[in-house]
C-alpha cells in the first residue's frame, strides 16, 4: 500500500481493510508510568530572546546519566509512573469509567449515571475532566471521567478498577525516592479559541498555564522535581463525523528534573507521556472509531490513521491527526514546566522523552514539534529553551502506533535519536496504516496478534529477560521477578488480592475514599426513582425508598454489628442486575473505613456472607 493510499482511508474503510475482528483486537490493547521551592513561579513564556531553534543535524555528545539503571527498563518504569499519577487523580477508584453501571438488561443505566455525573460536577472547579467543571466549552459526546489533580504522590500506592480487573501501582523508590518537590502545571483559562479547534499551539500564553508547588515530599537528601502537566484528549478536527468537538481534560504526563551530579548540580530532564486508560476497552475503541464519542483517550487513539499537514508538529510530511490534536493541547502546559525548570536550574545535560502506546505517539510528535515543527521555533524565540540540547534528545517508545506518513517518518528518522520497543504480536504496533519512526527493538513474544503483548507488565518482563540474556547488570533494578510483590504494575482479579498486594489496609481505602464514595452515592441516589436503572420494573415505591434509605444509612450512624451490615447490603441484592456485587462491596467498604466504625475490615473479609464481595 502506498503512503498516499494509507492516509486516505476513512474509519469504515479501515474496518473493511483489516476486518472487524482484527481491528477490535488491535484497538483493545491501546494504552494499556537541591532547589528551594520558588515563591513566585515564572510565567510560561518569558520575554523573547534572540535564541532560535537548533538547526544542527549532527547530534552533540550525550553526557551519560549517573542514576539511570538498565535504560530500556528504566524508561518503561517512567511510563508506568505516568499511569500511576493519572490513576491517583481519579474519582470513584472502584469504577472511574462508570463501567460497573452497565448491565445486559439495563443498557441505559450507565448513560443515565454519566449524564447525572456531568450535571453534578458542573461548575465544581476543584475537579477536572469535562470542560463544564470549569465552565468551559464541553463535549457531551465524551464520557465524564472525573479527577482531582492535587492528589498525586508517587510514594503512595494506588489502585483502580476497570471493567475486567483491578490494577495496583506500587511506588518506584529508585525513581520517586529522589523527588523533593511536586508541581502541577494546569490551565487557568480555556486554551482553545472557540471550542472548535485543538487550541493555538503557537501562542504559549494561551490558557494561562501556571506552575504551582503542590507539596514538598520531605525526604532527606533529595534534589529532584516532578512536574505533572495537564492536557486534553478527545478533540476532533473539522471534517470528521462529529466535527468541532473540544477535548476532555486530565493529567497527560510529567516532567522530571533529575539530578545526575549533586556536586555541580547538573541534571537531566525526562518528559513522560501517559498511555490511554479506559474501562471496557473494546467498547471504548468502537465508540471512538465509529462515533468519535465515549472515552476521550480512545477518540484520540482511533484517529491515528488520518494524516494531515500540521506545521506546528512538522514542516515536512503529514502527521496523525488525533495525536497532533492532543499534543497541541499539552504543549503550553509542558512549556510552562520547562521554563520553570530553566529558571530554577538552568540547562539540562540531557533530554529524554518517553511514553507507552498513546503516550509513545504523543512523545514522538512532541519531539517533532520541538525539532521539526514551528511550535519549537516559536517557543525558543520566547524563552531560553532554545539553549537546551534538543538536537540530542533521546526518545524511547513502547508499543507505539504509527504517527505520520512516509515523508514525515523519513525526516524524523534523519533528525531524531529514537528507539521503538515492542513485543512481537502486539496489534497496536501494526504498520498497515502510515509509518513508524525510530529504530525498532522487537522482543520475543507471540506469532499471532494478542493484546497481552501490549501490556506494560509483559513488556517489562520481556525486557528483563533480554537484559539477563545479554549479561546486563540488573542489581539496581527492583522487582526483577514477574510475580514480585513490589512490581510497579500489578493486575488483580479480586479486591481481596488488591488488599494482599498493596497492604492490609489498602491506601485505596484511606484519604479520599469515603468522600469519593459519598459523591458517588449522591449521584446514584438521584437515579433511584428512575425505572430505567432496574432490570425488572419496580412499581412499589416502598422498594425504591428502602434502597434509598440504605444509601443514607451509610453516612449516618454506623452499623451496630456485622449482622446489621449484612442486612444493609442484602437490600441491594436482586435489585440492580449486573451491579449488585459492586454496590455491595461499596457499602461494605464505606462502612469499615468510618472513623466510628463498629465493623472492622477483617470481620467483613472473613464473614461468610460479606466476604464474597471481596472475591466478586
Amino acid at each position: 500500500m502506498s503512503a498516499s493510499k494509507k492516509t486516505a482511508l476513512t474509519r469504515r474503510q479501515m474496518l473493511t481493510l483489516v476486518g472487524a475482528t482484527a481491528t477490535t483486537a488491535a484497538l483493545v490493547a491501546c494504552g494499556a508510568v537541591p532547589v528551594p521551592v520558588p515563591t513566585k513561579p515564572p510565567t510560561a513564556a518569558p520575554a523573547a530572546t534572540a535564541t532560535t531553534a537548533p538547526t544542527a543535524t549532527t547530534a552533540p555528545t550525550v553526557v551519560p546519566p549517573t542514576r539511570l539503571y538498565s535504560p530500556n527498563i528504566y524508561h518503561l518504569d517512567l511510563c508506568v509512573l505516568a499511569y500511576h499519577l493519572y490513576n491517583q487523580t481519579l474519582i470513584f477508584p472502584l469504577d472511574p469509567w462508570h463501567e460497573r453501571m452497565r448491565g445486559a438488561l439495563t443498557p441505559r443505566r450507565r448513560d443515565l449515571f454519566m449524564a447525572e455525573t456531568q450535571r453534578f460536577f458542573k461548575g465544581r472547579n476543584e475537579f477536572r475532566g469535562p470542560g463544564s467543571t470549569r465552565s468551559w466549552t464541553t463535549n457531551d459526546k465524551l464520557d465524564p471521567v472525573i479527577s482531582a489533580y492535587r492528589r498525586i504522590d508517587p510514594m503512595k500506592v494506588c489502585a483502580t478498577h476497570d471493567d475486567a480487573k483491578y490494577r495496583v501501582f506500587n511506588p518506584q523508590v529508585a525513581i520517586a525516592g529522589g523527588i523533593k518537590t511536586i508541581y502541577l502545571s494546569e490551565y487557568q483559562d480555556y486554551p482553545g479559541r472557540d471550542g472548535r479547534d485543538g487550541g493555538d499551539s503557537l501562542d504559549f500564553s494561551r490558557g494561562r498555564p501556571t506552575v504551582t508547588a503542590l507539596n514538598a515530599v520531605g525526604q532527606l537528601q533529595t534534589t529532584d522535581q516532578l512536574y505533572a502537566f495537564e492536557g486534553g484528549t478527545g478533540a476532533t478536527a473539522p471534517g470528521v463525523i462529529l466535527a468541532q468537538a473540544p477535548a476532555a481534560w486530565s493529567l497527560m504526563g510529567y516532567v522530571l528534573a533529575q539530578t545526575t551530579n549533586a556536586t555541580d548540580g547538573s541534571f537531566d530532564v525526562h518528559i513522560v507521556f501517559r498511555g490511554s486508560q479506559s474501562g471496557t476497552a473494546w467498547k471504548a475503541a468502537l465508540d471512538g472509531l465509529l462515533l468519535e464519542g465515549g472515552n476521550a483517550d480512545w477518540v484520540t487513539d482511533t484517529d491515528f490513521w488520518t494524516c494531515v499537514a500540521d506545521r506546528a508538529i512538522s514542516a515536512t510530511g503529514k502527521v496523525s491527526r488525533g495525536f497532533a490534536n492532543s499534543v497541541k493541547l499539552c504543549l503550553n502546559s509542558i512549556a510552562a514546566c520547562l521554563v520553570h525548570i530553566s529558571g530554577q536550574r538552568g540547562i539540562p545535560k540531557n533530554i529524554f522523552v518517553t511514553g507507552h502506546s498513546l503516550g509513545g505517539a504523543l512523545a514522538a510528535q512532541f519531539c517533532s514539534a520541538m525539532v521539526l515543527g514551528e511550535a519549537g521555533q516559536q517557543l525558543f524565540l520566547k524563552s531560553r529553551l532554545g539553549q537546551w540540547p534538543w538536537t540530542a534528545l533521546q526518545l524511547t517508545t513502547y508499543g507505539c502506533p504509527t504517527v505520520g506518513d512516509k515523508e514525515f517518518a523519513s525526516e524524523f528518522n534523519q533528525r531524531m535519536h529514537c528507539k521503538r520497543i515492542k513485543v512481537q504480536g502486539d496489534p497496536i504496533t501494526q504498520s498497515l496504516i502510515n509509518e513508524h519512526v525510530g529504530t525498532e527493538l522487537a522482543l520475543d513474544g507471540w506469532t499471532i496478534p494478542t493484546t497481552q503483548a501490549h501490556e506494560p507488565a509483559i513488556i517489562r518482563q520481556k525486557l528483563v529477560l533480554k537484559a539477563q540474556q545479554d549479561g546486563e547488570d540488573l542489581s539496581a533494578v527492583s522487582a526483577i521477578a514477574a510475580d514480585s510483590p513490589n512490581a510497579p504494575w500489578i493486575d488483580c482479579m479480586t479486591f481481596r488480592k488488591v488488599m494482599e498486594v498493596s497492604g492490609h489496609l489498602s491506601p485505596i481505602l484511606t484519604t479520599h475514599f469515603r468522600n469519593d464514595m459519598g459523591l458517588f452515592a449522591q449521584i446514584y441516589k438521584n437515579l433511584i426513582p428512575l425505572d430505567a436503572i432496574y432490570a425488572t420494573p419496580i412499581t412499589r415505591a416502598s422498594i425504591k425508598n428502602a434502597f434509598l434509605a440504605n444509601f443514607n444509612a451509610a453516612f449516618t450512624a454506623p452499623a451496630a454489628s456485622i449482622e446489621e451490615l449484612r442486612a444493609r447490603v442484602a437490600s441491594v441484592r436482586g435489585v440492580l442486575e449486573g451491579a449488585d456485587d459492586y454496590l455491595g462491596l461499596c457499602l461494605v467498604l464505606m462502612e469499615v473505613v468510618r472513623t466510628d466504625a463498629r465493623v472492622t475490615i477483617d470481620q467483613a473479609m472473613q464473614d461468610g456472607i460479606l466476604g464474597r464481595y471481596f472475591d466478586a
